[in-house]
């Protein structure tokens, strides 16, 4: 049974939320009160040193770290955790006074909140028992991971790994944690291109290694290959109910049960939206710390007709006024947005979330043009932010945009590119803009608290909205430290209202393994195979009967697993020899490359194809065409498909023939305006048209307004080229029959580099710096790190105008960071060779 603690107050003054949220000391209104609830005799309780977990990754030494401090405090049942103040939290968990300094500057903290103290001070989870947190969106369970790695890293002398879905919020993350160098503790990035594999071993110092799913799941195996798990001390995985997600979901669970298996530390996992606990504790070993509290209250309410209802905690719909409908904007604004957001703004901001991309420009461009003239005055900054995008748009901006921003709103959605979503992110949390219409990724991604969400359709693109997401969004309405209550609204058109209702009184979705697929299992299984962790069929079995697939529905598991391992033998992945596992020199290069086994397949029997037809050198565009992702896609224009294809010579048309496409083909597509799918040859032959024009040169905005493309999925496109060009690269090193790519895409890959502006790149690695400003201190003579690095606040604030003192000195202190982790990473490495210093 759920043990429950009890109520605990909330009326609490200067407690700390989300510690990234900001630097406020906030006095609270007190919410009403909640109970804590705890597992405790429901969990199956399971000896952290499993079998798996005691084989040798290494020869080090396995220490036990089991806690030692507080030991009075656990010898007094009876204790009140509520009682401690925060000295005696920081105390308990064993940080030292210049961290506790440190963190309560840094995070301007003044008190921690009562489940804070319960939390942080439990003796399993200070022992090192794995853990699971689910509290609600701003309930400051962030606070939490930050001491935990803090002490693991200063007082455990062992480095961690938080796991973040996005590479947004790993940038974000970064640069918050960036702040605790000063107590000698590395940060680095695990996020795109980012992230040295495997990463520097280092003599002196620990390291918080923040990565995204994808890269965490890489520097896992790296480690295991490296006989260096054992470094690792600590995992933290934010947003775990994703490990539900078709796709992504699969690594999740892949990197927590390599961790739990073969490494010797703590897991916490931590969500807002997780259904189905039991059997995510049974997965991860872990007890599990649930509260429904939340630092300032929020009013849900659901709009319906020209009505609004109070949406009670049963999730009962109870009418709380009729509304005074504006008739003369009616036809413009049906739902009366507008009505909704101007009795708040701008004094307060508002996040209007959208089921579409297009949707989110619409209803931007709707409200910009009614909102009430006092709204659209002349400001200075709203000018500056119109400014900022243009310098990184070669003097490009979208109208809409233009638009919205003199009017104090924006859109915001992944068509942008990542230096425009950077300004309009920064000027909605400074209060320069005062809304934002967004999708639905905005409520998982970075931190962009509102005092009011709207929610214009309950749906996510043609689904309808999910509890899960449902609760993310509205959980950016009100946070401490920037509001006093947060209010959400959703307007509910009246045939959706019966889904909307069984949508509140329905339990969240419980998370189910997407391991039980075998593409996915396949992937699985050639790791565990490469990296040694089993040698024989015989144990497979069991290593399944761990992983949350296995906990689901083991039958299913085991009926998967001898037609997984014959897929695998066939694809010439891995081979048996004397009943032991062996992999194949093709099933290690598709581990290096990081390619799914199906992939790998695939792609190897098309570069073999071209090379022994012959690659056409006359121009780049084989090449190009070479490196063209499968999983890529977008809306094709025939016609200017056909415009295109007539440029080419007759080398590269030659080209078009071995996939079997030919301008007839194209004129019959251009008369049916068939839609091409995903990986086929007219899809990819499409992105080479277009990367063409972005390898010589052609502005993003050019391009984007040529092919009717966005340009944010033109700059991530080019991304994924270059990831897609290393990846063959290091697919090819290890492969003989394609020697000719491991000599010629090295070049390639530095020319698509220079596409990006290579000699931006290290400026643009720097905090707070983006094209548009790094093309400026590139111009203005600080063309290096070390130029920057030795510049003061004043140097730079001449030289580019549009910026703050706190963001100069943020660049200075970032340069200097950076010089100074080249000079550890030198002195590290040249160690690693046996060189003296």
């Amino acid at each position: 049974m759920l043990n429950l603690r009890k109520r605990i107050s909330t009326n609490q003054e200067n407690c700390s939320d989300e510690v990234d949220a900001g630097k406020h000391s906030t006095s609270l209104t007190s919410p009403p009160r909640k109970k804590i609830k705890k597992d405790r005799d429901d969990t199956e309780r399971l000896d952290k040193t499993i079998e798996g977990r005691t084989s040798s990754t290494g020869n080090e030494e396995i220490f036990d770290f089991s806690d030692d401090f507080g030991n009075d405090f656990y010898d007094n049942p009876g204790s009140d955790t509520h009682s401690l103040t925060t000295d005696d939290v920081f105390k308990r968990i064993g940080l030292s006074q210049k961290t506790q300094d440190a963190y309560r500057k840094e995070r301007n903290i003044s008190n921690l909140y009562d489940w804070q103290k319960e939390c942080i001070t439990e003796r399993k989870l200070l022992r090192g028992d794995n853990y699971i947190l689910s509290l609600q969106t701003g309930a400051g369970k962030t606070l939490i991971a930050e001491l935990l790695m803090l002490r693991e890293t200063l007082v455990k002398n062992r480095s961690c790994i938080i796991i973040l879905p996005y590479k947004a919020i790993v940038q974000e993350k970064i640069l918050s944690l960036s702040a605790f160098e000063e107590l000698e503790i590395f940060v680095e990035e695990y996020a795109g291109s980012k992230g040295r594999i495997p990463p520097v071993k280092r003599r002196k110092g620990q390291t918080i290694y923040v990565a995204t799913i994808e890269k965490g799941n890489i520097l896992i195996n790296s480690l295991i290959k490296a006989n260096r798990l054992m470094e690792i001390g600590l995992v933290v995985i934010d947003e775990l109910h994703m490990i539900g997600e078709k796709g992504r979901g699969a690594v999740i669970e892949q990197l927590i049960f390599k961790y739990l298996m073969f490494g010797s530390g703590q897991i916490v996992g931590m969500s807002a939206t997780l259904g189905d606990v039991g059997e995510m504790c049974k997965f991860m070993k872990a007890s599990h710390f649930s509260s429904d509290f939340r630092p300032v209250k929020l009013f849900e309410r659901a709009k319906i007709g020209d009505s609004l209802y109070d949406i009670n905690c049963e999730g009962d719909l109870i009418l709380h006024s009729k509304m005074k409908i504006n008739e003369k904007n009616r036809k413009t604004d049906p739902d009366d947005i507008v009505s909704l957001i101007k009795d708040i703004v701008p004094q307060k901001s508002v996040i209007i979330f959208c089921p579409t991309k297009k949707n989110c420009e619409n209803v931007c461009k709707m409200v910009a043009k009614l909102a009430p003239k006092s709204f659209k005055t002349p400001n200075r900054e709203r000018e500056e932010i119109i400014d900022n995008i243009k310098n990184e748009n070669d003097g490009d901006i979208e109208e809409i945009m233009e638009i919205g921003i003199r009017a104090g709103i924006a859109y915001h959605h992944s068509g942008l590119t990542s230096e425009e979503r950077h300004w309009i992110e920064t000027a909605f949390q400074n209060g320069t803009l005062y809304a934002l219409c967004a999708t639905s990724t905005l409520a998982a991604g970075v931190n962009l608290p509102a005092r009011r969400v709207i929610i214009k359709q309950p749906q996510v693109g043609m689904d309808f909205l999910g509890k899960s997401q449902y609760l993310q969004m509205i959980g950016r309405a009100g946070r401490a430290g920037y509001d006093d209550k947060g209010e959400s609204i959703t307007i509910v058109g009246a045939p959706n209202v019966q889904k909307f209702r069984d949508m509140l009184k329905s339990p969240l979705d419980s998370c189910k393994s997407q391991m039980l697929d075998q593409l996915c299992l396949e992937g699985f299984l050639l790791d565990l195979i490469y990296l040694k962790l089993v040698e024989k069929f015989e144990q497979l079995p069991y290593f399944l009967s761990k992983t949350l697939a296995g906990i689901q529905d083991n039958d299913e598991c085991l009926s998967l697993l001898e037609k997984t391992i014959e897929s695998l033998k066939a694809k010439d992945m891995v081979k048996i020899e004397d009943g032991i596992f062996k992999h194949t020199v093709f099933g290690e290069a598709t581990f290096v490359a990081n390619f799914s086994p199906d992939c790998a397949k695939i792609l190897n029997a098309n570069l073999l194809k071209d090379l022994t037809s012959g690659v056409v050198f006359s121009t780049h565009f084989h090449l190009i065409l070479l490196l063209i992702p499968y999983d890529i896609g977008c809306s094709i224009n025939w016609d200017l498909f056909h415009d295109e294809f007539k440029k080419l010579d007759v080398s590269e048309k030659q080209i078009l023939s071995k996939v079997n496409i030919q301008e007839s083909d194209i004129l019959r597509q251009i008369t049916m305006k068939k839609k091409a799918e995903k990986g086929t040859p007219s899809m990819r032959l499409y992105i080479a048209f277009i990367m063409m024009d972005i390898w010589n040169k052609i502005p993003v905005s050019n391009v984007a307004k040529k092919y009717s493309l966005q340009k944010g999925w033109i700059q991530n496109t080019l991304h994924s080229v270059c990831s897609q060009a290393q990846r063959i690269q290091r697919f090819s090193e290890l492969l003989e029959n394609l020697w000719p790519l491991k000599l010629l895409l090295p070049h390639i890959i530095e020319k698509l580099k220079e596409c990006k502006n290579i000699e931006l790149l290290p400026l643009m690695n720097l905090d707070c710096v983006k094209f548009g400003r790094a093309k400026m201190l590139y111009d203005k003579g600080f063309k290096t790190v070390k130029s920057i690095a030795d510049a003061k606040p004043g140097d730079l604030l001449s030289c580019i105008g549009q910026i703050s003192l706190v963001h100069a000195k943020r660049i200075i202190k970032s340069a200097k960071t950076a010089i100074d982790q080249m000079l550890i990473n030198q002195e590290e490495e040249r160690i690693s060779y046996g060189l003296s210093l």
